[in-house]
This record gives C-alpha cells, structure tokens and sequence, in this order.
C-alpha cells in the first residue's frame, strides 16, 4: 500500500484484505459527502441522489480488486458514480433542465414523519443543541445563525463586523467541531444515515476472500436489515429531517451542473482530488438476483446502549510561519493569511491567521498540499505560498509582502449593454507552471506571485475590486465566468475611468434533434464546442425538450479562438453517438436551424476470461471506433466520437461480462487494459452485432520490451534494497516502487520505441539515463544513484550586488541536463533564484556538476564538486559572481519603405527636411520629422519585404517582416535574433508585433554603426550603412530623424 495516500484509502485497503465493516465505515464517513454533492448535481432529487451513491458504494465492494492504489479510492469512487449516473440517464431516457436545482427541491419538499422518525427527531435536536454548547463562544455564534437562522456568511460576516473570509473560516471550523462532537454519519443526513447502516449491512457480508455475501444483494434492493448494531444504530437513530438541515449547512449546494465530466472536475478540485483520478466507469452487464425485504426492528433501532459515538479526530498537518511586511520591509498588522488544504485557493479556507503587532503570524494546520494568501482591507499581496507540508513540520520565515492596493471599477454589461448584476469579478494569482514561482528555504514549498480579490456586480452592473497598486504594476488581470457568457479575462488599468466590462454569448446553434424513426429525441444531451481553453472538454451542453428542440451558446467567432473547428456532439438513449463537424454557429442561430437525425446505436457486449478461462471482474475495456474529428487538440489520442462522449470505457462485472452504449454501427478496436500494468494492453479488432464476444486475455503475450537491472550505490556499488524505478516510453511512464534485497527490477510490456530510465531512492538524488530506441526483448540497465545535497546559493555581480533575476541551470559534466527538485513532486530544468536572497537548491547528486548562470542579458559557466557540500557548515552559501557588463548607450531608428519614380530617396528626404525647417522658422519649435504619403512619384510596397539590420561589430541583429494587408495597413514584425541587450519598443522585450498604416518601424538600438539589407520578391537588395545616434526619444512622442530606405523605378 502506498504511504502517501490518505487514511481514507488505507481504510479502504484494509476492508479490501479483510471485509471488516469497521474500515468501510471509515470510507463512507470521508468519502460520502463529496458522492452526496456529486450525486445531487446529476439525479432528478435527493432520494434518486441517495440511490446512486448506494450503489456506488455496492459497485466498489463488488469491484474493490480492481481499485488501484496509485489512485484514491475518492477519485475511483467518484469515476464509479459518474458512470452509474451516465447509464441511469440512457435507461430512464429523464429529461432535466440545466437551471433546475434539486438541492432546492429537496430542501423545499415538504417532510412526513412516521411516529418513530419524530421521536428521533426529538433526540437529533437534544444531540445537536448539546454539541453547540460545547463550541467555542465565536463559533457557536456562527454555527448557530447558519443553522437556525439560515444567515449566509456575507451576511454573517456583516452582522459580526468581519471579514467575509474569516466568517467562513469560522463557519468551517465550527461545523468541524460539530460533525466530530456527533455520533458517526450524523451530518450526513436521516435518510444517510440509513443508507449508511445498509452499505455496513451489505460490507457484513464479505469475506476477506472477496465474495460478496447475500447481505450485499439485500443491501442493494433496499434492505435496512441491522447486522452491526455498534456501528449503525448511531446513524439510524437519525430519522429526523433536522440532520438534513446540518447536512446542507456543511456543504453549501452549488447550482447545478448540466455535465458528468464538468460535476466530476468541479468536485475533484475542490475535494482535493486529481481529475484525471476520477476518470468515467461505465457500468457492465449483469443479472440481479431475488431479493427479500427485512423491516428493522424498532426496538433495535432506538436501543440506546447501541449509540456510539466516534473520537473527534484531532485537526492534523503543518504550519507556516513568518511576518506580513510592507514594501519597505515594515510590520504590517492585521492581516489575514488564509490557508486552503490542495493546490488553490477554491472554497472556504482551511485555516486563518491574522498578523500580530509585529506582523508576525502562525497559520495551520494544513497539508499535505497547501495554498497560503494574505489579505488586507487596502493592500495585496506581492506573492503567496504554495506546495507540501509533512504532519507536524513548523516552516518558519516564510515572510509575505503586501503593497498598495489601486482600485478597479467598472459596470458589467451584455451585447446589447444591458447591466448585469450578481457577476463575480475576480482576480487568482496564476498557478499554472508559469506562475513566476520561486523557491523558498524550505523543500517544497514555493513562493506564488499573484493575489487573490474579488467583487460582485450590484444593481446597475457596478463592481469595485483591489489591484496591485505598486509603482511597478500598472493593470491587474481580471477575470469572469459568468453564464450563459463566454469566460472572459482582460489586463486592466489601474485608478483609470470606470470600466466597461461587456460579456459576450458568443455564438450559438438553434435546432431539433430525431431519433432514428423521426421523432422527437427527448432528453439528447447537445454539447457546442470548443472553447478556448480545452478542445476535449471545453463544451457548452443543451438538453432537448419535449419537441427535441435546443438552443446553445458559447462558440467563439473563429478569429477569436485558437480552434478553427466547431462542433455539436449529440447523445441520446438508444441512438448512436453522432457528431456535425464543421458547423457554423452563429450571433442570430434562430435564422438558420439545423436538424440532426441519428442513427440507433449498434450493440456491442461479451465476456472477459482469463487464460485459464476464469472471468476477470474489474478489468477496464476501451473501445476506439474509425470515426474521429479534430477540435484543434488531441491530448495525444485519438478524437474518436465515442471516446469525446465519454462512452469509450467500461469495467467487467463480476462474470466478466462488458457492455458498451451509444455506439455506431462498424469495426472497433477493443483494448483489454492489463490490470497489472496499466501503461499496457491487449488488441483485438470486432465488429458491433448482436452476438456477444468472448474475450481471452494473455498477460504472456505482452512482454513485448522487457527492463531488468540494478539499482546502486554510486560510490560503493552497493545495492539499494528500497527504491523507485520508471521507464519512459516516448516520454511516457509509471513509477514503480521496488523493495529488493539485491536490487533487482524487472518491467515488462513496454512499447518498442524510445525508452529513457530513471531511479531515485529515500536520501539519493534521482538519476536520468539519455533515451535510446529499444526493440522487442530483454535490456538490462544499471543505475548508480548519488547521494543527495542541497545547495544554498545566491547570484551575485563583481560587487557583492544580488542579481534580481538570476536563473540557474544544472548540467553533468557531459552535458546531460539535472533536473532539480522544487517541491511537490515537481522537477525542473531551470530555476529562478529567488530574487530577495537565497536560494536552495534540492536533490542534487553529490558529484561534479556544471551550472550555467544567466541574469538579463549575462551568462557565464560554473563547475562545483558538490560531494564537498554534503555536510555543509551552518549557513553556508555558495555565490556564483556573474559580472554585469555596462549598458552601452541606446538611440532610436525611425524607417520607411518606399518606392518612387521620378524623384529619387535622397532628393525626397532633402525636401522633406526642408519643410521641417520653414516650420521651425515660422512656429518656433521642432514638429519632428514628416512623412510622405502615396502620390504620383510615391507608392508604397505591394509585397512582403525584409529588412535585416546587424550592428557592425557583430553583437546585435535584428530583423524586420514587413506586410501589407487587404485593408492597405502594414503588419510589422520584429525579433531580435541575435545577442541582447536591445530594447525595441518600451516593454516589448524581444520580439513584437503590430499593424501600421504606414510602412515604418521605430526601433530602439544600440548607438553606432549598423548595416541595413533590404529584400523583397522580385526587386534588387538594397544595402546601407546607418549611424545610430545615442539620444534619449522626444518626449512628445514625435521622430527627429526618419530614415527613408526603398527601392527607385
């Protein structure tokens, strides 16, 4: 079992190994609720939701061999939720609107208690009461408002005189402290809590061997038998509908989610739980045998002996530490840092701190993965903190600063500038690889640039925000989801007039959907896409009405997207997947309806058998038809339609049996996932009909290429007993942890092809192997890992000054790249120095290593023999000195491309000079250089043309692509091509791009002398020679000197 998964998948191990109902009550009681929220978004009403995460929880027991503990049993479960969900839509044909909110229904409904269910209810207020009691005085006063008085935590926040976030810290924490005060499963709700004693009943039945028992079968039909009364009796005592409302407190319904894949991304995120973990699990077919109904007893249900409540669990995870500053390096107090358990900011924070006297502040616990933010009424922070923390660490001197706060302030409004109220404006500091992050002092944890702010439009449209008002911020990215509108994001300028933020629908379709005998398709699932920011997922999704209608939106005008092919996917019960691509959405979609007619789906089912004949339950099956289509994005597989609907995976059943829906009639190919290997797989090519398939599957047949080898000290030679080991097909792998007392690996099944291995083991830095092609058969590696050091470090110049922007990269003495260890499980080829002070380097090996070291436009090349560094004296930091060269003088080159005839380029450059000079002489200052318009001895160029501009002593080169357009403008483009220190365009950096109505180029260059080459498709080149003057530009923005270069007639 893998020890950095979470208690709940070790519960889940452990009742895997030995049936125990006591380990499967330790997974509902984590997993649950988050099935719960899921299951609400998807099903028609609370009870409907109830049903499906039963049987979810019935699947898992069933499957529970087949769950891989590389992945959490939350992920795996929900995978198996989202595809019962997807088959009980097929089967009941339910038709739902996508603003329809069955948290609200159910919450609205109105209750009917039995006798026995209003005596519990009596004894759930008594228990909830009590527990409030035991809360501290500011938590049970926000607990207590939420829950009697239904007061929402703006509100909340308001009437208490505090900030939103730390209401919701409050809330949070208080409803923690209650859940752990009352018995198990009680906020999950009465009729949970039924669900809970049937899943324990149905858990009472397995054998350590695996065999299901007739308890689940009762179980899965609604038995409500009592079979581990210590442990259940404590939920069905419950039957009251005041747990419901505890249930709701705990977790704030969210709207509705018209998508499996969207509810599934959406929950995984905020429940810290990896998207790709939850990956769809289509349901296999199989018969249901006769069941009987057993009433509870109602003596057994209230005996009160059998109430047992479980031990709070203690709050678990680390701590950060440090000071909130100001830009000056001053205490800043009264600060909220906010801490959130994953890897962002979503949701309510896990824990809040607020800065002392002395800015000094203490936020915990959290972990394993952790974001930490500050806030502050009327400043922002400069960056965060981001990465992992073990159980009980203390990092320390992590401080935050916080600058200025600007202003944002605007309307938001629609198409047709209609106000929009109730939008919410926000701005994230950027989490993606490009974040501008930074390593601190401690392994792991990295500094995360960027703030966190938000508003919500009022009546009117109006929103006012915080940005970044430092002297070296002048915009702040904004961003707004908000439907039916596209996402929208814009960098805007800070303490400017009011902003006009206007939301765009996009385009849309406008249709009806047939089935294949020509009517009405009720209930198809219409999907538009893609957006912009994912062509696989990216979709917006309609569901028809009674007539088979449907209107979406959400398509970008092409120029506009990085994706030149929109589409409609469409799925419906009984019907084959069906896709229309290219169509062609548009602002008026009623104008133009389309009418989709699809084809019934074509079956496709069998078994799966072992090669000794034996079913294999729980082994995935994938399915990849002829049929693709290209959204702009593949992902590295192949766009097939039934893999874009999701219905290209099931797993096997309990005899092996497999059954695909939604698909087309014709071939496939059917690939049987080695259940001991997933990177491997087993090919079979079938064909859709009504005779089922027997599959047999041949773990022999897949050795392909096989790996063996050694792992070893590099110093000693010595074997390592315990390490992790991966090969890299095509840059392609799984890790595999080994445990060998000679150390000895052997993988097999890999795909010919390009293969690079790479180890690592507890206290050895991890070692790369260079790729090399392998074949088919058996290749033996041995791989000596070095000890690991941590280098502190820092950039300096020939005077001691820090460089601020330092970047290190780490190379071998053959000049094979290190990749050094930012935390996280993250690795990197090339580290930013943190541009306050130190910076540690991580898991690097201790040998001889090159590091090359660049600061703006300096570079220079260190050699260390980092053996030296293992026992580092306290303190100690290493300083590569890299020299600043001084910056040579700058001046600006003005160009225009011309043709002429009949007067040549000097003459007209003498003419134009003398202009100048009678404007001088008659308005007494300097209007700058003029330019020449088309006339009857000017044009401008026609074709594209190129000028080529290399400073004479050979450190600069530059050049220019020159086009004209439809519309007569110029599409200019620049980029430096060689060296550096060149500035174009003020923060353009080194290449740009604009479109002028004129043929001229302002550039900003190195004074002195420069060659100038001029080409274009059938003209002569021209060459020259220009002398950059150094001088500062005109401060009105005007040219002094325009350089006229062309060609004459």
């Amino acid at each position: 079992m893998n020890s950095h998964l979470g208690p709940d998948s070790r519960a889940f191990e452990a009742f895997r190994r030995t049936g125990d109902p006591v380990a499967l009550a330790a997974v509902f009681d984590a997993v649950a609720p988050d099935l719960l929220r899921v299951a609400r978004r998807l099903a028609s009403d609370g009870a409907a939701a109830e049903d499906l995460v039963q049987d979810t929880f019935l699947a898992a027991m069933e499957s529970r061999e087949s769950w891989d503990d590389e992945r959490p049993v939350g992920a795996w479960m929900l995978g198996i939720l989202a595809n019962r969900a997807r088959r009980g839509f097929r089967d009941r044909g339910r038709t739902r609107s996508l603003t329809e909110d069955p948290e609200f229904a159910l919450r609205s409904s109105e209750p009917r208690h039995t006798p026995l269910e209003a005596l519990a209810a009596g004894e759930v207020d008594g228990l909830i009461r009590s527990a409030l009691g035991a809360l501290p005085a500011v938590e049970r006063q926000a607990v207590a408002a939420r829950l009697f008085e239904g007061v929402a935590p703006r509100e909340l926040a308001e009437q208490l005189g505090i900030r939103a976030g730390a209401a919701r810290v409050r809330l949070h924490r208080g409803m923690a402290r209650l859940r752990a005060a009352l018995p198990a499963g009680f906020a999950l709700g009465a009729s949970w809590t039924q669900l809970r004693g049937r899943v324990l009943e149905a858990a009472s039945g397995v054998s350590p061997s695996g065999k299901t028992g007739a308890a689940t079968v009762a179980a899965s039909a609604g038995v409500a038998s009592i079979g581990a009364p210590r442990l259940v009796a404590a939920g069905l005592i419950l039957l009251g509908t005041i747990s419901l409302g505890v249930w709701a407190l705990v977790r704030t319904p969210e709207p509705t989610a018209p998508q499996v894949t969207d509810v599934l991304i959406a929950a995984a995120e905020e429940a810290s739980v990896p998207v790709a973990a939850a990956a769809p699990r289509p349901d296999a077919r199989r018969s249901a045998a006769p069941v009987t109904e057993v009433a509870p007893d109602p003596q057994e249900v209230l005996a009160p002996d059998s109430v047992a409540a479980e031990e709070p669990a203690p709050l678990t995870g680390g701590f950060l530490a440090g000071r909130v500053l100001d830009p000056e390096g001053g205490p800043l107090a009264g600060a909220e840092v906010l801490g959130w358990n994953g890897s962002r900011a979503s949701g309510d924070p896990a824990a809040l701190a607020t800065s002392g006297a002395d800015g000094s502040y203490r936020v915990g616990p959290l972990g394993p993965g952790f974001v930490v933010l500050a806030e502050h009424p009327d400043r922002v922070q400069s960056f965060g903190f981001l990465g992992t923390l073990a159980e009980g660490q203390e990092a320390g001197g992590l401080d935050i600063t916080m600058e200025a706060a600007g202003r944002l302030e605007g309307t938001v409004v629609d198409g047709d500038d209609q106000p929009q109220a109730g939008v919410r404006v926000y701005s994230q500091p950027s989490y993606g690889s490009g974040g501008a992050r930074y390593l601190t002092q401690h392994e792991g944890i990295l500094k995360l640039y960027g703030y966190r702010a938000e508003a919500v439009s009022g009546p009117g449209g109006f929103f006012s925000i915080r940005g970044r008002g430092g002297a070296a911020w002048k915009s702040s990215r904004i961003h707004i989801e908000h439907a039916p509108f596209l996402r929208f994001y814009d960098d805007l300028q800070l303490n400017e007039n009011p902003h006009v933020l206007r939301l765009d629908r996009g385009l849309g379709l406008h249709g009806t959907v047939l089935d294949a005998a020509g009517q009405p398709a009720v209930g198809a699932r219409v999907a538009l896409g893609p957006d912009e920011t994912n062509a696989l997922t990216g979709q917006e999704i309609e569901v028809t009405d009674e007539q088979g209608h449907f209107r979406i939106h959400g398509s970008r005008p092409i120029e506009e997207s990085p994706f030149e092919a929109p589409y409609l996917l469409v799925t419906h019960r009984g019907s084959a997947v069906q896709v229309l691509q290219p169509v062609e959405p548009t602002r008026t979609p009623e104008l133009t309806p389309v009418t989709i007619r699809l084809q019934p789906e074509a079956p496709l089912f069998g078994n799966l058998f072992g090669a000794d004949g034996t079913p294999m339950e729980g082994v995935k099956i994938q399915v990849w038809g002829t049929r693709e289509f290209n959204p702009g994005c593949t992902d590295g597989m192949r766009p097939t339609w039934e893999r874009m609907a999701e219905l290209h995976e099931v797993l096997t059943g309990v005899d092996g049996g497999f059954e695909f829906q939604g698909l087309y009639a014709g071939a496939y190919e059917l690939r049987v996932i080695d259940p001991e290997n997933p990177s491997r797989h087993q090919s079979e090519d079938v064909q859709t009909g009504d005779t089922p398939l027997a599959l047999r599957f041949d773990a022999l047949k897949m050795e392909k290429v096989v790996v063996t080898g050694t792992v070893v000290n590099a110093r000693t030679g010595e074997p390592l007993k315990s390490f992790t080991v991966c090969p890299m097909v095509e840059s392609h792998g799984r890790w595999r942890e080994v445990e060998d007392e000679e150390g000895r690996f052997r993988i097999s099944g890999l795909e010919p092809g390009s293969l690079a291995m790479t180890a690592w083991a507890p206290g050895y830095a991890r070692t790369e192997l260079p790729a090399e092609i392998l074949g088919i058969g058996v290749r033996d590696f041995e791989l000596r890992l070095h000890p690991a050091v941590t280098l502190a470090c820092r950039v300096v110049d020939q005077d001691g000054k820090p460089w601020t922007n330092g970047q290190v990269a780490v190379f071998d003495l053959d000049g094979n790249r290190v990749m050094v260890d930012v935390g996280g499980g993250t690795r990197s080829d090339s580290i930013q120095m943190d541009r306050s002070g130190v910076t540690r380097l991580f898991g690097l090996p201790a040998r001889s290593l090159r590091f090359t070291v660049r600061a703006d436009y300096e570079e220079a090349e260190f050699i260390l023999d980092l053996a030296l560094f293992e026992e580092p004296e306290a303190g100690l930091v290493h300083e590569f000195v890299l020299p600043r060269t001084p910056a040579k003088p700058k001046g600006k080159l003005d160009l225009m491309v011309l043709v002429t005839d009949g007067i040549t380029l000097r003459q007209l450059d003498e003419a134009m000079e003398q202009f100048r000079q009678e404007a001088i002489d008659e308005e007494g200052s300097d209007p700058g250089a003029l330019y020449p318009g088309e006339s009857e001895e000017i044009s401008f160029p026609e074709r594209a043309v190129t000028i080529v501009l290399e400073e004479v002593n050979g450190e600069e080169r530059v050049e220019v692509a020159m086009d004209r357009l439809e519309d007569g403008e110029f599409r200019v483009g620049v980029e430096q091509v060689h060296s550096t220190a060149t500035l174009y365009r003020t923060g353009q950096g080194s290449s740009w791009s604009e479109t002028s109505p004129l043929p001229t180029v302002s550039l900003y260059l190195n004074a002195g002398a420069w060659t100038l080459r001029l080409e274009s498709e059938g003209r002569d080149p021209v060459l020259q020679t220009l002398e950059v003057r150094a001088e500062e530009p005109r401060a009105d923005g005007g040219v002094s000197k325009l350089h006229l270069i062309g060609w004459n007639e």
